[in-house]
């Protein structure tokens, strides 16, 4: 696999569904060069096919372009200058060549991740579905040195995960990147400083080289400090600064997490619309999500907006009993059914490890995964988060992560990498591996009783393939399960899965007749998997 350095300087070259770069040298000095200077490439394809993409600046009179070629061949570029009179940047053609891939990294080897036809789900360009399961860590690619980096994507990869969720510039709970640097300076006329963009470069290029989808957040709208961006910055600077990043990190292998835990209602949204069809009015490769607040649901809100195109939604912290039943009652349950169609992911479940916000208990790995599991079947199945208090901040072990006291003390993030519920991930992945996860879609129906509306702890959730044959039921540490199976045309088979080891047999406790009730044992919860049921009903 090439480096970056081997990439950069190859550049009259690149490989299928990789990244081509190039560097262009002004003739001049600028003041301020992100304000003084836009720098666009056209990049014709060797079928004809044109695609204009933003360059960025990178310190001293260098500007980069990086591009992610789609077709084997020779491909050519054009440069457009907003200085038409700088002949380093304005006019300059050249040629690269794109040859196939031939490697086992999924991202290069199935294309880019796009919208399944269904809008349900994610997929490769090349049809292959992609249950996307992300680790959060928003400070890591920030703070890590790079072998201590390159140790936690391998061990995520083990786990199973396939994305990762960081912040890209810095925000409240980052208040500068391991060399002291911030991702800009000033407000009305903001600086944008390069080296933090460049120590970030290592960290994205290394995520997609392992095969992990990058999940940058561009913009934290939060109003609780003058670090989050989309908070303090003017309108058009919030929109310099994510159109920066997007031209930086355009080629990777990316989804876009616009913005985190802004006003999303009433004025709000009519300002983060604005902007955001600023920012993505352009040729697009990725998806697009927003990042609300807990239990704040902002697709109503932004259902038209066509540039939006996972609802993301962040069940947080809590652990009351509103926050309970906002997965299995709220509208991650209901507002699926909206129109046009979107994956639904929670991008913020609890953290494990992290002190819950009601009882200032820490939530263990069977709380985490009920979160995620409830997440997973109340929606059409798309994918879900998984955060590990420790690992989120790139903590030390010394305290809380920074400017969150309130979460707890955390471990060190090589500790946290190994918490029960981590590991458990593990196990979801295999799980979805072996089902059409993609065809899965809610199925209260097929539970005769719901637990969950006496104690929300208990809520049992159900879902099953569009042909109804195959179902799978996640029941939480402590309940019950109580099935309608209808009468179908052979015995149902039943598979008990536990999520916290992976082993899985065939039921031995019989269904009793009457009710329906399977009675497992009360001390961890289950998956149970159904094949054979009679079809859904219309």
């Amino acid at each position: 696999m090439a480096s970056r350095e081997q990439r950069s300087e190859a550049t009259n070259a690149a490989h299928r569904w990789g990244r081509w770069e190039s560097a262009f040298e002004s003739e001049r000095d600028y003041g301020n060069p992100v304000q003084d200077v836009a720098l666009d490439l056209d990049l014709i394809s060797p079928s004809g096919a044109i695609h204009r993409v933003g360059a960025f600046w990178d310190g001293g009179r260098v500007w980069r372009a990086r591009f992610c070629p789609d077709e084997v061949g020779t491909w050519r570029y054009e440069t457009h200058c907003s200085d038409q009179t700088d002949a380093g940047l304005h006019g300059r053609s050249g040629t690269f060549a794109c040859v196939d891939y031939d490697g086992a990294n999924p991202l290069f080897r199935h294309c880019q991740i796009l919208m399944a036809p269904s809008c349900r789900s994610l997929e490769h360009a090349d049809g292959t579905p992609f249950f996307f399961l992300a680790d959060t860590c928003w400070n890591g690619p920030h703070l890590a040195e790079p072998a201590d980096w390159d140790d936690y994507l391998v061990d995520r990869v083990g786990k199973g995960f396939t994305a990762v969720l960081f912040t890209a510039p810095h925000f409240r709970g980052l208040a500068a990147n391991a060399d002291g640097q911030t991702a800009f300076t000033g407000r009305e006329r903001i600086a944008i400083d390069p080296r933090f963009f460049q120590r970030l470069d290592r960290s994205v290029d290394a995520l997609n080289d392992r095969g992990l989808l990058g999940v940058p957040l561009l913009l934290h709208g939060g109003k609780d400090t003058d670090r989050n961006a989309g908070h303090f910055l003017p309108k058009d600077q919030a929109i310099l600064l994510a159109r920066y990043m997007i031209a930086r990190y355009d080629a990777h292998h990316v989804l876009w997490d616009f913005v985190a835990e802004a006003e999303f209602h009433g004025m709000g949204a009519r300002y983060w619309k604005e902007i955001g069809r600023a920012v993505f009015d352009g040729e697009r490769h990725h998806p697009v999500t927003l990042h609300p607040h807990g239990m704040d649901w902002a697709l109503y809100d932004f259902v038209d907006e066509a540039w939006m195109d996972v609802a993301g939604y962040q069940s947080a912290h809590g652990d009351n009993e509103a926050y309970l039943r906002w997965i299995p009652e709220g509208p991650p349950s209901t507002a699926w059914r909206l129109r046009p169609q979107r994956p639904f992911i929670n991008l913020e479940p609890p953290y494990e490890g992290h002190l819950a916000q009601h009882s200032y208990q820490p939530f263990d790995a069977a709380m985490t995964r009920r979160h995620i599991y409830w997440s997973l079947l109340v929606s059409p199945t798309a994918g879900v988060a998984y955060g590990g208090h420790g690992v989120w901040g790139w903590d030390d072990g010394t305290g809380a992560p920074f400017a969150h006291e309130q979460t707890g003390p955390a471990p060190s993030w090589r500790e946290a990498l190994d918490l029960p519920g981590a590991a458990s991930m593990r196990h979801l992945a295999d799980l979805m591996a072996a089902l059409p996860w993609w065809m899965l879609r809610p199925a209260p129906e097929l539970l005769a009783e719901q637990p969950g509306w006496d104690d929300p702890r208990l809520a049992v959730v159900a879902a099953r393939t569009a042909d109804g044959r195959r179902g799978v039921v996640y029941v939480p540490r402590g309940s019950q399960a109580a099935l309608a199976l209808g009468a179908p045309a052979q015995p149902v088979e039943i598979t008990r899965f536990d999520p916290a080891t992976g082993e899985q047999a065939a039921l031995a406790i019989p269904i009793d007749a009457a009710s329906g009730r399977v009675s497992l044992p009360d001390d961890q919860d289950w998956v149970l998997l159904l094949d054979g049921l009679a079809p859904a009903p219309d």
